[in-house]
């Protein structure tokens, strides 16, 4: 149990399909979006007061999001 704040930081599956390359990868995306729960079931599970708050990811971000080897 946590006295504190929790962050989880997670890709929001119903967004993943509005990123551009989806209409070159569909499959892809669609797969990458099945691997994260929904962000509200994940705030339910946490319970209590919950913020949800976009983080952008520049475009030379280099610690690895995704699995591609760096």
């Amino acid at each position: 149990m946590t006295s504190g704040p929790v962050v989880v930081l997670t890709c929001d599956p119903a967004l993943v399909r509005d990123f551009w390359l989806y209409a070159y990868a569909p499959a892809v995306l669609d797969t990458e979006a099945r691997r994260y729960p929904p962000v509200d079931e994940i705030a339910a599970a946490l319970g209590g007061t919950v913020s949800v708050e976009a983080v952008p990811i520049p475009l030379d971000c280099t610690d690895g999001f995704d699995e591609r080897a760096r």
